[in-house]
């Protein structure tokens, strides 16, 4: 529970509501790379645009995720060396 003070009164709320646990719950979904169509339907959403636009942040951050570990991969290769090259034995 949470205290706050609403005109001049402290009330206790709870501290995450329902829609912040379904946000929650949907947000993990994504984090473990859960079909977007399977999403939108657990989340009753009658479009996927709805899924995109309310949760289309986290998938930006997955997409950086990968592209980072992409990236250092090509980086890593380029850096070794290669060995003797085929085309030398010409």
């Amino acid at each position: 529970m949470v205290t706050e003070t609403i005109k001049g009164k402290q009330v206790e709320r709870p501290k995450y509501t329902l829609y912040s646990l379904r946000h929650y719950f949907a947000s993990k979904l994504i984090e473990q790379k859960v079909d977007l169509k399977f999403i939108q339907d657990t989340m009753g959403h009658s479009q996927i645009e709805i899924t995109l636009n309310v949760y289309g942040h986290l998938l930006k951050e997955r997409e950086k995720a990968k592209k980072d570990t992409a990236e250092a991969l090509a980086t890593a290769i380029l850096k070794k060396p290669c060995g003797k090259s085929v085309a030398s034995n010409v």
